[in-house]
């Protein structure tokens, strides 16, 4: 079984055949974007290509997954150093997604959403929005973070007054 990314790779070879170069940058005309999105949609329904559960539970008929693999396709011109010139991928805009399924940042964006672009209180529930989301990756960042102090000398851990409960 293929997987998505070899997949997308193989038919856009396929596709642009003689014009196919891993040393530039490949864009697609539309029509051989469809193409491509039809060829692995095709091998995804024909069980080809790794596809989860969940995704063929949420994409369930070839038009469905068809508007999946436009997507597919995008992010793997982005993505794939074989097809985007060789350029290692750096997202636009980093850590944006960042307490998106907070509760409390999610009903303050509704909030300011439904106000007036010239009401303070946009400032105000932004002011929280990022408090709250500084607040979440401080957490990210000390779950990340786990340090062995037992490897640290018996002296050394008594200076820095680490508790036995944190050398264990």
């Amino acid at each position: 079984m293929l997987s998505q990314k070899e997949a997308v790779y193989n038919a856009i070879n396929e596709v642009l055949q003689e014009d196919f170069n891993t040393e530039e940058k490949v864009t697609l005309t539309t029509e051989q974007r469809k193409e491509v999105a039809n060829q692995i949609a095709n091998q995804i329904m024909e069980k080809e290509v790794a596809f989860s559960e969940q995704a063929t539970v949420k994409y369930n008929t070839l038009d469905k997954i068809v508007r999946y693999c436009q997507s597919l396709i995008t992010n793997h011109l982005k993505k794939d150093i074989r097809l985007n010139g060789g350029v290692k991928y750096v997202p636009a805009n980093p850590g944006s997604r960042t307490g998106s399924q907070d509760p409390v940042i999610k009903t303050l964006n509704q909030f300011i959403k439904s106000l007036d672009e010239n009401d303070e209180r946009i400032a105000v529930a932004q002011e929280e929005i990022d408090r709250r989301k500084a607040e979440i990756e401080a957490e990210k960042k000390k779950q990340q973070i786990q340090v062995d102090f037992s490897l640290l000398p018996t002296e050394l851990q008594e200076k820095l007054s680490i508790e036995e409960e944190q050398v264990a």
